[in-house]
């Protein structure tokens, strides 16, 4: 009995549970992947990894979720209503936020900096993300932060 759990459990860990983009999945987030590969690269970070980026139906508030499995190429699905009603900034957020968890191995972090008068997110990898036009006006302070802190 219990060899049979144990054969379902590696068999799950080895199938994973993600699943191929399609044409129109590719076609709407390589551009994001591609800018998110050149800015890995001036920052010192030549990834050369891959991973699936496909519409979740995701539940609640999530916006995106990164899977990972044992053998598998990294997961993320992204939320199709957020995504479509979200400006290009706010896009790019979301999927960089996904692809700190899945290609750099970033969890989330939930502090503070000053930034002037202000206390603002100090990393895109915050469990809520950036606002989008506080990620516009500190874009190069958070993809500096995102690529280059261990």
């Amino acid at each position: 009995m219990h060899k049979r759990f144990l054969f379902i459990g590696v068999l799950f860990l080895l199938l994973g549970c993600g699943r191929a983009p399609t044409l129109e999945e590719k076609e709407e987030f390589t551009p994001y992947l591609n800018r998110f590969l050149a800015y890995s690269k001036q920052n010192g970070r030549d990834l050369s990894a891959s991973v699936n980026v496909t519409y979740g139906n995701l539940q609640g508030k999530h916006l995106g979720v990164c899977e990972e499995a044992w053998l598998q190429t990294p997961h993320v699905e992204i939320n199709r209503a957020a995504w479509g009603a979200s400006p290009e900034s706010t896009k790019e957020m979301m999927l960089f936020h996904e692809l700190g968890h899945c290609l750099l191995g970033r969890s989330h972090i939930d502090t503070k900096v000053s930034a002037g008068p202000s206390l603002i997110p100090s990393s895109i990898m915050g469990s809520h993300g950036v606002p989008g036009r506080l990620y516009e006006q500190f874009q190069d302070y958070y993809l500096t932060e995102l690529f280059n802190r261990s």
